[in-house]
């Protein structure tokens, strides 16, 4: 009788404690959505970048992770106590805290809403200095002298 209900309590101890725990790893994930479209490139918090495109199975996203999508749309739910960079062109969001963030973008332009917050991405045209010359010798000293070049020689005549 005893043996029972010692198996009965730690039957039921271990389908609540089961319960909290996968709800509680439930919560505290990073998904995405699977109908992502485009390309999506995932930036661990280390530094390692892998991309998926629509219909690949996407790994567990871990916290701090940067998530871009190129030529595509995708929505990302976050845990209570999770933050993810979300963004495109290099202009990035943080979402976090239980938030949901829905991410669009073209190869121009997007949009991406955080929460009830609404960002307008674009590409910008990295702006290049025009290339010059090399520094070279203008044949002037700074004394002011001017030094004989081609054009003060003068050519003698021939017979």
């Amino acid at each position: 009788m005893k043996l029972k209900r010692l198996l009965r309590y730690l039957a039921v101890s271990s389908f609540i404690c089961a319960g909290f725990t996968s709800s509680r790893f439930a919560l505290a994930a990073i998904t995405v959505d699977a109908g992502f479209t485009g390309t999506l490139i995932l930036t661990a918090p280390d530094g390692n970048v892998t991309l998926f495109e629509a219909g690949d199975s996407l790994p567990v996203i871990p916290d701090g992770a940067t998530i871009e999508v190129f030529d595509g749309s995708l929505t990302i739910h976050t845990g209570p106590s999770e933050h993810v960079q979300v963004g495109c062109f290099g202009q990035n969001q943080t979402a976090g805290g239980g938030s949901t963030a829905s991410l669009s973008c073209g190869e121009s332009s997007g949009t991406l809403k955080v929460g009830d917050k609404e960002y307008a991405l674009s590409a910008q045209p990295e702006e290049k200095p025009a290339p010059t010359a090399a520094a070279e010798p203008t044949g002037v000293p700074l004394d002011g002298a001017a030094n004989p070049d081609s054009r003060s020689i003068q050519a003698s005549p021939q017979s």
